[in-house]
């Protein structure tokens, strides 16, 4: 072969190489856009159930709010009147509309079931529609759940630090929670029904134990100090473990004095001495 067939060899060589790398580019970009295509395509069809599904919501809230007004969940909003004559169904409805909405994540949905105090709000009254007989007998369970909780718990309570600035109790998680959660559910089913305490545990079963502190199975820090006010006020911060996993819940509560601790707290009457040591914090320049 000559010097100008060795070159149209090589030259036909390369082109054909070109050729195939430019194929080979080409049909992996209609891959990706084909692929790209079918992306769009699915989100497209999940842009439209989504659509749809808060069209139907929006129906059900709409139905919900017309025939048995606000779905009331919280401690200040207007309540429902006592039942003369219950309509479980629509409670029952609404508790399935809201751990509905809660399970399509359209909502973040928290009840508020008892007050600091240990009452049970207004929010769940009137989101039960209790009856006043019913409000009574719940509360019944409730007051005597948190006197077994609260005993349990001054058992368990421990100081871990003392001084003039914070008085630190520890309570660790203690046994007989099954005991008071079998108590309760009872009750409650006993005096709900199975459609309402169903509804209910479906939406609310976090909710209800937490507001029992977890049947005890909670580890629970109380943190108590004095504010630089003034009068002083007392403070506690009770922090509560959940276990792994789960973000620790801290709630507030503010008191005059030690000898008069908040309903909730009377059974850490045991370190009043420590807590009468504390001195008001500093003001912060």
């Amino acid at each position: 072969m000559n010097a100008f067939g060795r070159r149209f060899s090589i030259a036909v060589v390369i082109a054909l190489a070109s050729s195939g790398s430019y194929w080979l580019a080409l049909k992996k970009g209609q891959n990706a856009l084909a692929l790209q295509k079918s992306q769009i395509s699915e989100k497209s069809a999940e842009v439209q159930r989504l659509r749809h599904e808060v069209s139907r919501l929006e129906e059900k809230i709409t139905a919900a709010a017309a025939t048995a007004g606000p779905i009331d969940v919280g401690g200040n909003s207007p309540v429902y009147p006592s039942r003369s004559n219950p309509t479980v169904g629509s409670a029952v409805e609404r508790m399935k509309l809201l751990a509905e909405m809660r399970n399509e994540k359209m909502a973040t949905i928290s009840l508020p079931i008892l007050s600091q105090n240990g009452q049970l709000t207004r929010g769940i009254i009137s989101l039960l529609e209790l009856s006043d007989g019913e409000t009574d007998a719940l509360q019944k369970t409730i007051t005597k759940a948190l006197a077994a909780i609260n005993n349990y718990a001054e058992n368990n309570a421990s100081l871990v630090h003392s001084d003039s600035d914070s008085v630190v109790i520890s309570v660790a998680p203690f046994d007989g929670g099954a005991d008071i959660y079998d108590s309760v559910t009872t009750s409650f089913e006993q005096t709900l029904g199975s459609e309402r305490f169903n509804a209910l545990m479906t939406l609310a079963a976090n909710d209800l134990s937490k507001a029992l502190h977890s049947y005890g199975a909670e580890k629970r820090t109380l943190t108590f100090t004095r504010q630089a006010t003034q009068r002083g006020d007392y403070i506690v911060r009770d922090s509560r473990e959940f276990g792994a996993g789960v973000p620790p819940f801290m709630t507030m509560a503010i008191f005059l004095d030690p000898g008069r601790l908040p309903d909730q707290y009377t059974w850490l009457a045991k370190f009043s001495s420590q807590l009468r040591t504390l001195k008001p914090a500093l003001p912060k320049n």
